[in-house]
């Protein structure tokens, strides 16, 4: 037969031959459980107010894993602040995925302030009136904060009637330490998209541009669509 002392803290303990219970005093009950939502559901308005920077899909997926481990480690709390007997083994469970899901939940948080994608923009250096075999500078407006660059050119005739931004090119190359970085060059034609390793540059980052038109032809050189951004890390 099961027997149960009980303590001054209002405490019943199984103290029979079978699976020891525990029975939750004063910090369990339905008021407890309600603040226990509060709790979660303000740290969700703050994880997700304190969205990092990144691309769109990476924010999406970081307020989906943000909103999933609230609602486990709501599930998680809800049953460690009810009242009534739990096995020991279930109560040690429950804690460790209220500590898992806050552990994921700042892990997330991490990667995205480390890796997620920043949107910047480049400042092409020159009159906007290109011929074939220019050469121009171009200068992202941000720090090398990541390992990459993405961007698209665009090179719009100079002149509206103009037919040559079909047949014309640039080709993008890094500038590392002054030196422009011809092997890793790329070369795009009008609205493609790049993608440039910056080889650990540090600070400003610069670009060579060399246009390539048919004879007689002027372009103008844009690069929208641009973000520096990171291979690593698992949020992306």
């Amino acid at each position: 037969m099961s027997q149960f002392s009980s303590h001054g803290d209002n405490t019943a303990v199984n103290t029979s031959t079978g699976i020891q219970n525990v029975t939750y005093n004063w910090y369990s009950g339905p008021w407890i459980q309600v603040v226990a939502m509060i709790v979660v559901v303000v740290g969700l308005v703050i994880g997700i107010s304190m969205l990092p920077k990144g691309s769109g899909a990476q924010r999406t997926w970081y307020v989906v894993i943000l909103a999933v481990c609230a609602v486990l480690c709501a599930l998680c709390l809800w049953s460690l602040c009810g009242r009534g007997t739990q096995p020991p083994g279930w109560v040690g469970a429950l804690t460790l995925g209220v500590v898992a899901c806050a552990t994921l939940s700042a892990l997330c948080y991490q990667q995205l302030s480390a890796h997620g994608d920043l949107s910047v923009s480049v400042v092409v250096n020159g009159d906007g009136s290109l011929a074939d075999k220019a050469v121009v500078t171009a200068t992202v407006d941000a720090a090398a904060s990541r390992s990459h660059l993405r961007l698209r050119a665009q090179l719009p005739d100079h002149y509206p009637t103009g037919m040559c931004a079909v047949d014309s090119t640039v080709t993008v190359a890094p500038v590392v330490n002054g030196t422009a970085q011809t092997g890793e060059a790329i070369r795009l034609r009008d609205g493609e998209m790049g993608y440039i390793d910056l080889h650990g540059t540090q600070g400003g980052v610069r670009l060579r541009a060399v246009v390539e038109a048919a004879k007689g032809c002027l372009l103008d050189l844009r690069f929208v669509d641009v973000a520096l951004y990171d291979k690593d890390g698992w949020l992306l």
